[in-house]
């Protein structure tokens, strides 16, 4: 399968699995986000500790400059060694294709060695501050007045990488009746772009549930995704 019929196919999944839900559904998605529906169900609250390779991650954005400048795996080795963290070269190569697919990151291949930077159209909110030495995880209790509270069908594997790149706060998980791969979550999370990039990002690894306005725009959003790559 080439790139382009990947990315096809991608998006139309994204767009099916975002499209308009009834009001059965709509009902079931809006109970999800709360919390008596959650202990109905016997979902408890659950504590997302950052993983190490999301923490690593986190680390080697921060380090990215803007352009023109850039940064090679190897001088970001040298950082993330300077912070505590050991770890292969190989290893941040492959950190960097990952967050590419969901950051506005780029290879600059013009000389080696080949070095890595923001996009020029990275949008001014990719500022990514660094992470406090102490982060490795959030109270249960702890509320974003900014933020929206959201309920989202996630992909067992990618719980805990979606969790740590949203900053899920408050989290309550619970399993999906329909399908045993995937788990229901509902928690707080920035009301940003930054929130709706990242979702894309993970395409049909998650699907949005509620709020209604948010998972219409996702499905719009994807839509147009759809419709850049099936030209």
């Amino acid at each position: 399968m080439t790139g382009a019929c990947a990315r096809s196919r991608r998006a139309r999944l994204l767009v099916r699995q975002h499209g308009t839900i009834g009001a059965g559904d709509r009902l079931n998605a809006q109970a999800a986000t709360s919390n008596s529906v959650s202990a109905s169900h016997g979902a408890t609250p659950y504590v997302f500790s950052m993983s190490a390779t999301t923490l690593r991650q986190w680390h080697v954005l921060t380090m990215l400059p803007r352009s023109p400048r850039r940064i090679d795996t190897g001088a970001i080795e040298s950082r993330l060694r300077e912070r505590g963290i050991e770890v292969h070269r190989r290893t941040i190569q492959r950190d960097l294709i990952e967050l590419a697919e969901v950051f506005p990151i780029v290879a600059d291949e013009r000389a080696r060695p080949y070095g890595w930077r923001w996009s020029e159209d990275a949008e001014p909110a990719f500022d990514v501050p660094a992470p406090h030495r102490s982060v490795t995880g959030t109270r249960t209790d702890e509320v974003n007045k900014s933020g929206i509270d959201i309920s989202l069908r996630v992909r067992r594997t990618a719980l805990e990488l979606v969790a740590g790149r949203l900053g899920a706060r408050g989290a309550r998980v619970s399993g999906d009746a329909k399908d045993p791969l995937f788990v229901i979550v509902a928690a707080a999370v920035d009301d940003s772009s930054l929130t709706r990039r990242l979702l894309l990002g993970h395409g049909d690894e998650v699907e949005v549930l509620a709020p209604l306005a948010l998972r219409n725009e996702i499905a719009e959003r994807a839509r147009r995704v759809f419709a850049a790559h099936a030209r």
